[in-house]
Parts: structure tokens; C-alpha cells; sequence
């Protein structure tokens, strides 16, 4: 799908906040915050007003069971998305394999996304690559506002396995 096809599409935002903390304005995680924050860079790109904003209150990013985007992912499939904006990474998933499977549900869909702090927009290869780094990245860290994260191994070249031919 080409990104022509997607200006008859809806552009749309998810955004979530895990707790009541964040819920505040002034927050920067605020839900008003990041609506603010996706609906500027629709401005700013001169795409279409954002449509809908599919929001999840109290719900960590470490469950992929989310009412809004259990309905973002419903109405891709349905092809009335053309464009997500989302403020960072981490608003979509907090877990590595559950942010890839979503990437890759929204890849099939043709749906492009734009995740705004970590200047990621997947309309371009370099954008689908950084996406997929970052995911991985996520997982990497362990403290955050919503609580401990889950740690991934990092390869280390000095502690690898070899074959029977002592090739890595």
C-alpha cells in the first residue's frame, strides 16, 4: 500500500497512561498531553486531523489485552486506518515480542505509524528498522514509572557458543 492509498484513511492517535499518577495534566505523560502532542504533528506533517484517539486509562504496556487497542487493531484489519501517532514507543507495548507482534499486525494492514519522541516514522525502510531496534531496546531497561520491565539478554561475543568447528 502506497502512502497515496493511506490519505483516504483515517489518521488516528493511541495513547495510554498506566496509573492515576499519570493521568494529571502537566504530566508529560498525561492523556491530554500526548493527545496534544499527536495532534500536533498531524498539523505539522499536513496530514488529515486526527479522527479518533483511541485511548487505554490504567492499563500497563505490559499487557498486550487492551479495550483501545484491541479496537485500534480491529478497525486496521478493517482498513479504516491509514496512520497511527503515537508519542513514544512504550505507549504501544512495553514488552519487545508483544510490540513487534502489533508492529507487524499493523505492517499487514498498510497501516504507517509515527512514533513522535523516538522520531521514528515507518514510512520509510529506515523508520521500519529503527522501530524494530528500539523495540528490542524497550525491553532492555528495568525501571519506569510503571514498575520493573523485563530483561532481555544481551549477546555477548567473549561467552558465545561455538560448533563442533569452533565457529560462532
Amino acid at each position: 500500500m502506497t502512502s497515496s492509498d493511506n490519505t483516504k484513511r483515517r489518521t488516528v492517535a493511541y495513547i495510554r497512561v498506566a496509573n492515576d499518577d499519570q493521568t494529571t495534566d502537566g504530566n508529560s505523560f498525561s492523556l491530554s498531553d500526548q493527545e496534544r502532542q499527536t495532534r500536533a504533528q498531524a498539523i505539522a506533517h499536513d496530514w488529515p486531523d486526527v479522527a479518533e484517539v483511541y485511548a487505554d486509562t490504567g492499563v500497563s504496556g505490559a499487557t498486550r489485552d487492551r479495550p483501545a487497542l484491541n479496537r485500534l487493531l480491529a478497525d486496521a484489519k478493517a482498513g479504516t486506518i491509514g496512520r497511527v501517532i503515537v508519542t513514544r514507543l512504550d505507549r504501544m507495548s512495553r514488552r519487545a515480542v508483544d510490540l513487534l507482534a502489533i508492529e507487524d499486525a499493523l505492517d499487514q494492514c498498510g497501516v504507517e505509524r509515527l512514533y513522535i519522541n523516538d522520531g521514528i516514522d515507518t514510512t520509510a525502510p529506515v523508520g521500519r528498522l529503527l522501530s524494530t531496534g528500539r523495540a528490542a531496546g524497550s525491553a532492555r531497561q528495568t525501571a519506569s514509572p510503571e514498575g520493573p520491565r523485563e530483561e532481555v539478554e544481551v549477546w555477548d561475543r567473549d561467552h558465545a557458543t561455538t560448533d563442533s568447528e569452533g565457529e560462532r
